[in-house]
């Protein structure tokens, strides 16, 4: 035989365990990639900077290390994809310093700054 109070422990178990599996599941279904430090699209001026390694990267202020970027100029519609490997710039109204070569893909390097575009792919 039973007791009541078996009964009820075991009721209480299993609420709990019935409450704590939707509860497990509820994250998996609203997952959130979390809160991208760049907002789908960022319009700014970009500059350029001389680097060792060349190649397609840039400098950001918050973007992740490695996050790849479309950097496109409002200009003349041209864009690079470069690779955030610094941080950077720390002028105000810039968001994006580009390497030499990724700036030379989209302006004329004697531009000196471009207005921009910034995208996180």
């Amino acid at each position: 035989m039973v007791s009541t109070t078996h009964r009820k422990r075991t009721a209480a178990v299993a609420t709990f365990a019935a409450f704590g599996g939707v509860l497990a599941l509820a994250p998996a279904a609203t997952a959130d990639p979390g809160p991208s430090p760049l907002q789908p699209r960022e319009s700014c001026q970009a500059s350029w900077y001389s680097t060792r390694s060349g190649g397609y990267t840039a400098a950001h202020r918050t973007l992740p290390m490695g996050t790849k970027a479309r950097v496109t100029n409002r200009r003349n519609g041209k864009s690079v994809v470069v690779t955030i490997t610094d941080r950077g710039p720390f002028v105000r109204g810039r968001c994006v310093d580009l390497s030499k070569q990724a700036f030379a893909a989209i302006a004329p390097l004697s531009q000196g700054v471009a207005p921009v575009t910034v995208r996180r792919i």
